[in-house]
């Protein structure tokens, strides 16, 4: 099976190994971006390889998301969606390739990791919210503790998105 490759405009097909399913990947959906900040990628994958054993879970991955714009990765289970995004959060070590975000290359330097995590949030599939805290208590945790910001600040922060994602809470 053949790589990934989804730059702006085109939707492209990810293959695992070939007793994997398929995975989708379709960007470009926000076509209002910013011309001037197309030229700045969030995210960059180049011939990224990620195996379990004798298991290819991803297989040239090759992927350049622009800042602001919005990607949707879809496909069965097993298809390696969860695995391309832990790996760009370094959760998973990929075993080949380059991958940079915001034009930081994951490279096996913790300060690395840590300037990329402080920028990058991720929500899983069972995404386990605190159940004895809000939401808005929940979308302030990690800005107060990471990033060191006020209660009042990161309020106003998860407020504003919360707000931008139509679910408004107090």
């Amino acid at each position: 099976c053949g790589p990934v490759t989804a730059n702006s405009g085109q939707g492209a097909v990810a293959t695992s190994d070939s007793r994997a399913p398929r995975m989708t990947i379709i960007d470009n959906l926000d076509r209002q971006v910013q011309p001037d900040m197309r030229d700045v990628a969030a995210v960059e994958m180049r011939a990224v390889y990620k195996y379990y054993g004798d298991f290819q879970a991803l297989t040239e991955i090759d992927l350049k998301v622009a800042r602001g714009e919005k990607v949707v990765v879809c496909g069965p289970s097993g298809s390696g969606k969860s695995t391309l995004i832990r790996c760009i959060n370094y959760i998973e070590k990929y075993d080949q390739g380059e991958i940079y975000v915001n034009g930081i290359e994951l490279d096996n330097q913790p300060k690395n990791f840590d300037a990329i995590r402080r920028d990058t949030g991720m929500v899983f599939q069972n995404f386990n919210l605190f159940p004895h805290m809000t939401v808005l208590e929940n979308c302030t945790l990690a800005p107060m503790t990471v990033n060191r910001l006020g209660k009042d600040e990161a309020k106003d922060l998860a407020r504003h998105f919360l707000t931008k994602h139509r679910k408004p809470c107090t």
